[in-house]
Formats: C-alpha cells, structure tokens, sequence
C-alpha cells in the first residue's frame, strides 16, 4: 500500500516481487515480476488431478492465503474418478509458535489424512514441519506431501539428508523458464556437468587426487 502511494505521488519506477495481477497496479510506473496470484494453486489442482487423490489435507498459514488457494479449492471434479468431486479438509495453521506437533498428531489420529497439501510462503516453517513430522514417523509410507512454496528446493540437502532421509513422497512447485524450450540433449548435458563437478568436489573432501 505505501509502495503505490509513493509511486504514484512521485512517480518513482518500481519493481514488485509480491504476487498479484496488473491491475493491482494503478500505474505503469510499477513492474511485477512475480507470478499473478493463484497460479501456483492452479499448477497444483493439475499436479492433483494426474496424482488421482480422491480427498487431501489444505492447511494454511494466514486468512490472506485463502484467496491464492481458491482456484485450488474451487472445483475439484476428477475426470480420473467419474466425475466425483474429491473430499478437502482444510485446516489453518498453529500461528505464533513452532510446535507443529499437535497438529501433525490431529491430522494422524482424527483426521486421518496421509495426503497432505501445504501452503505457506514461510520456507522455516516447512522445514520445522518436515523436522517434527520426521519425528512423529509420518514422513514414511502412505504420507504424501505437496507444498505449494516455491522455494522447497532450497532444503534438498536437508531432506536428502544421509542420517535422516524422508521416505514419503515430497513434491514442491519449481518456476521454470519455458520460452525457449531447454532442449533434452542440453538439458543432459548440464545434468552431467553437474554430476562430473560434483564428483570431483567429493574427491577433493575425501583427499583423493
């Protein structure tokens, strides 16, 4: 709100990271270079419709979510399963605390719900969600996590963590540049590229030569 005061007092070229459609912004004098609001929701009710999910958990972190997740929650008719509309538990939270285990116990033992669908912008609070549910054995076999943040990439050492490792299915959004297209033959060599400078590192650590 201040940010679309200042500029368009002032008039001042501004760039926005904060979600949202360009008719938030009164002014061409603001950019946004986020992606519009709800299309990681709508990215998601795809990935659930190939995953066949007949019911799932939706938890959030903050009322504000609600609209994001909407395209989410708003139809969620399967063609996989005859047209019958899957069952949603949506459920808010804890707030102001990072003890999840009473929560994660409720969704095991009342709800009883394995599929689980995560929505917070708070990259801590999934890892503190992943590190209690470790804890509680619900990151085995059936669990099925999807957390719609972006960011999950950057706990992949922890979740591949060789003294802990996570034996659920754990799935998070990935913006990808899609214009041009990355060719598969460069696409595997920049994988091998990657494993080669990996493996030479490794080498190093260890003290081989």
């Amino acid at each position: 709100m201040k940010m679309n005061v200042i500029k368009k007092i002032v008039q001042v070229p501004c760039i926005s990271l904060k979600l949202g459609s360009s008719s938030q912004f009164v002014s061409d004098f603001v950019t946004s270079v986020g992606p519009r609001r709800g299309l990681g929701a709508e990215a998601t009710s795809e990935f659930l419709e190939n995953l066949r999910w007949t019911s799932f958990l939706l938890a959030y972190q903050h009322d504000a979510d609600l609209e994001d997740l909407a395209p989410l929650v708003h139809d969620r008719r399967s063609s996989h399963n005859g047209g019958l509309r899957a069952s949603i538990k949506v459920r808010k939270l804890p707030n102001n605390t990072d003890d999840y285990e009473p929560f994660l116990k409720y969704v095991r033992n009342k709800l009883r719900q394995t599929n689980i669908v995560i929505h917070s912008n708070n990259i801590t609070v999934l890892y503190t969600l992943l590190q209690q549910a470790k804890g509680l054995n619900m990151t085995e076999a059936p669990f099925s996590y999807i957390f719609t943040n972006t960011d999950l990439s950057l706990l992949e050492d922890f979740l591949n963590n060789a003294y802990g490792s996570f034996h659920c299915n754990i799935t998070g959004l990935q913006l990808v540049k899609n214009d041009p297209m990355m060719k598969t033959s460069l696409a595997l060599t920049s994988e091998a590229v990657w494993v080669i400078g990996t493996a030479l590192y490794k080498m190093k650590e260890v003290g081989n030569p």
